[in-house]
């Protein structure tokens, strides 16, 4: 006991005496200091690592403004996301990349094939000598006055109208010379929107889209219900499916109409002026829609339009229709470049900023 004593007070004396402390808790003391600067050492290296990680990321996302402006397409609604590229800077990289995008088309199999085709309404010849290819995945933009035979074409494909002279071919088969049979068989595989959308009035979108499936397919109840999700998903109108036409805008109308003829799984789509009559904006984003099913379903496109913006936005070659006859086909840059006084008059009215 009297050790055990002696022990506790010499503890208690060396507690009491700065001098005399434990060398071991010093040491801790300085580990404890000195570990602070090991760090320290550390951070430059570890946030130049984050910077160059960064820095790649941005270079990635900077070489591929496609996958950007296609992510954008795919959902119109995050439009005004300070974060995605302006529908403004995305008409202008679709543009520049028009010439590559066509060339790297030209590899493709040729689906519409148009050769001397002849068309007059009485005394009027609207087409005269026409000839024209267009290949899968590529999307052709027609040009022209009001009146002078650029749907007219878009009828003759799909056999409504029949061409009094020439050669028309759709997937290698000759429009004109098919049974009713096999020109049904040839429609299915061609979507057409027409200028007002021509929805069923009376019928709910949910209707309009059911009803070519019934029509043309034996699907069942359930595979319906999955081709219409997936189709107003494609158009971002999925809520809307259960209204009225009347209750929707002319851009809604637009894009179910579009989501109608997606339901079919067409190879050709054919656009009838697909932006009369919408603002600039709702233009656009129909401009948009466009892009991201050509991209996403590699269709072959033909549009009718005097939207110059449209043009510039969706098109891979652009030809110019004059007196029944092209008097143009290239690029919309190489169109633009014309120096034609017809040709240069469509791009007159393109604002400054997207030329």
């Amino acid at each position: 006991k009297k050790e055990k004593k002696l022990t506790d007070d010499k503890q208690d004396k060396n507690y009491m005496n700065p001098e005399k402390l434990n060398s071991e808790d010093m040491d801790k003391e300085d580990s404890q200091i000195e570990s602070p600067r090991k760090d320290d050492e550390k951070e430059p290296e570890e946030v130049q690592k984050e910077s160059n990680l960064e820095q790649e990321a941005k270079i990635r996302e900077d070489e591929n403004p496609v996958k950007r402006s296609y992510d954008k397409k795919g959902n119109t609604e995050k439009m005004n996301d300070a974060s995605d590229l302006s529908p403004m800077k995305e008409a202008k990289i679709e543009s520049k990349s028009s010439e590559s995008r066509s060339s790297d088309k030209k590899q493709n199999g040729i689906v519409i094939n148009i050769e001397h085709v002849k068309k007059t309404f009485g005394t009027n010849t609207v087409l005269n000598d026409i000839n024209l290819k267009v290949r899968k995945g590529e999307t052709l933009v027609t040009l022209g006055r009001s009146g002078t035979g650029k749907s007219v074409i878009l009828q003759c494909i799909v056999g409504l109208l029949t061409p009094d002279e020439g050669s028309i071919r759709v997937f290698s088969q000759e429009i004109p010379k098919l049974s009713k049979q096999e020109l049904l068989e040839i429609r299915k595989k061609i979507g057409f929107l027409f200028q007002s959308g021509a929805l069923y009035d009376s019928m709910t979108v949910r209707e309009n889209l059911i009803f070519p499936m019934k029509r043309l397919y034996d699907y069942n109840a359930a595979e319906m219900e999955t081709r219409l999700k997936e189709a107003l998903n494609n158009v971002g109108l999925l809520k809307a499916k259960d209204k009225m036409p009347s209750e929707l805008s002319g851009g809604m109308r637009k894009r179910i109409a579009l989501a109608r003829t997606l339901v079919l799984d067409p190879e050709i789509i054919l656009y009838d002026e697909p932006t009369t009559g919408l603002d600039p904006a709702t233009s656009r984003e129909i401009s948009e829609l466009i892009l991201m099913t050509q991209e996403k379903f590699n269709v072959a496109s033909i549009i009718v339009t005097h939207d110059m913006e449209c043009a510039q936005m969706t098109a891979d070659r652009v030809v110019v229709l004059k007196d029944g006859k092209y008097i143009i086909d290239g690029t919309f840059d190489e169109a633009e470049r014309s120096d034609d006084p017809f040709v240069k008059s469509f791009f007159e009215f393109l604002p400054a900023e997207k030329k």
